[in-house]
């Protein structure tokens, strides 16, 4: 009997559904070694657009709410100082193309997002890449509930994305991080 309860309980974790990403849980923290230069066109230079999704990771979980994202996304680069006035030179969009998590009990999210940066003044891509990003949770952090860990691992994996992408700009030409 024993046993029986045993397997009905742990079912019923993994049937649990999975909350949305939440967006303060995406959000990066700024990164120092990221700071743009002072006469980086990018500082106070960016406007967030489109920005789309969502995306789902499986059947057990709700994945990134197209809002939820686009709110991180905007709050990480604001930190960053990149975000100026609707009118910005530059444009930015961001598509979650895929969140994924392996088959079986992994906690592991593989997020892959396309972003572009279009200078408004020439309606020329200044940026367009693609970046992917991993992000496992920890089970036991997540008082062993899978909904939890799963809902961590989708918030991490974006985080990780969106600070691949702020290192990436920081550092381009635009950028002149060193």
């Amino acid at each position: 009997m024993f046993r029986l309860a045993l397997v009905v309980a742990f079912a019923a974790v993994l049937a649990g559904c999975t909350a949305p990403a939440r967006t303060s849980e995406m959000v990066v923290t700024p990164l120092y070694a990221n700071r743009l230069a002072p006469a980086s066109p990018l500082n106070h230079g960016v406007t967030i657009h489109d920005v789309t999704g969502p995306v789902s990771t499986d059947k057990w979980s709700d994945g990134v709410d197209g809002n939820a994202f686009k709110g991180a996304l905007r709050l990480s680069l604001e930190r960053e100082g990149m975000v100026g006035a609707d009118n910005a030179r530059f444009r930015m969009d961001a598509t979650l193309m895929s969140l994924t998590s392996p088959p079986g009990l992994g906690l592991t999210v593989h997020s892959v997002v396309r972003y572009a940066l279009v200078d408004t003044t020439t309606q020329t891509t200044v940026f367009d890449e693609t970046v992917s990003s991993d992000y496992t949770a920890d089970l036991a952090q997540s008082g062993f509930s899978m909904p939890i860990a799963l809902q961590a691992a989708n918030e991490g994996s974006v985080q990780k994305n969106i600070a691949s992408l702020i290192t990436k700009l920081s550092h381009s030409e635009l950028g002149g991080a060193k």
